[in-house]
C-alpha cells in the first residue's frame, strides 16, 4: 500500500460523522466506491471501530478474512490449486472485507428498526460477521419460522415495568445483552479481553 492508494479529504464539517478535532473516517479509494454514495455515511458510521483494536484483533480478522476468501476463491475456481487460491486471497483481503460488510450491511438496511417494548418478552437475533456472532436485532415478536434462529433474552415478570439493558461490545459491535429487572444487576457477565460492558 502506498500513499496514493488513500483517500483523505478536508474536513469542511458538513455532515461529517465526526467531531472537530476528533479523529474522522479515512479509506482506500478503491474500497470508496464499493460502496454506493448514497449509503456511505450510514457504512462508515456502522463499520467504524469503536475503540482501536489490539494487534490481535487485527490478526484474528485478516486470518479469518484470508481463510474464509481463499475457501470461497477455492470452490468457485476448482482448477485453481489451493495455494494460488490463498495467495490471491492475501493480496485482495481489503477488496473481501469491504464487500462481506457491504453485503450484511445491504441485508441489514432491509429491516427498518423497530421500537421494543420491555413490558413484554424480548427476542434477540443474531448475525455472523467475519467470525464473531453479533446481535441484529431485538424484537418482540417471537420468530414464525422454526428455521429463524432467535432466542428468548428476557421474559417480564408480573409487577416489573422497569428494565436494565447491559450490553456486552467489542470493537466492531454488540455480542450479548443481559435484559432485566432495573432493581437487579445480572449475576454473571462475561469477562474477557476486548469485551466491554455497558448499561
Amino acid at each position: 500500500m502506498n500513499s496514493s492508494d488513500i483517500f483523505l479529504t478536508t474536513c469542511r464539517g458538513e455532515g461529517c460523522l465526526h467531531r472537530w478535532g476528533d479523529p474522522a473516517v479515512a479509506c482506500h479509494t478503491d474500497c470508496l466506491r464499493l460502496v454506493p454514495r448514497e449509503s456511505r455515511a450510514a457504512f462508515f458510521e456502522a463499520t467504524v471501530y469503536s475503540r482501536e483494536p489490539q494487534p490481535a484483533e487485527d490478526k484474528r480478522r485478516h486470518c479469518w478474512l484470508r481463510v474464509k476468501w481463499s475457501g470461497v476463491l477455492c470452490r468457485t475456481y476448482r482448477v485453481l490449486p489451493p495455494e494460488l487460491c490463498d495467495s490471491i486471497a492475501k493480496e485482495c483481503l481489503r477488496l473481501f472485507a469491504v464487500l462481506h460488510a457491504a453485503a450484511l450491511w445491504e441485508r441489514a438496511r432491509r429491516f427498518p428498526p423497530s421500537p421494543v417494548s420491555f413490558s413484554a418478552r424480548v427476542w434477540v437475533y443474531y448475525t455472523w460477521f467475519e467470525g464473531v456472532r453479533y446481535i441484529s436485532s431485538l424484537t418482540n415478536r417471537q420468530p414464525d419460522d422454526p428455521n429463524v434462529k432467535a432466542e428468548l433474552a428476557f421474559d417480564p415478570k408480573p409487577g416489573h415495568i422497569d428494565a436494565s439493558v447491559f450490553l456486552a461490545e467489542d470493537y466492531l459491535g454488540v455480542t450479548k445483552t443481559l435484559i432485566g429487572p432495573a432493581s437487579e444487576v445480572p449475576s454473571t457477565t462475561e469477562h474477557r479481553p476486548n469485551l466491554w460492558w455497558r448499561v
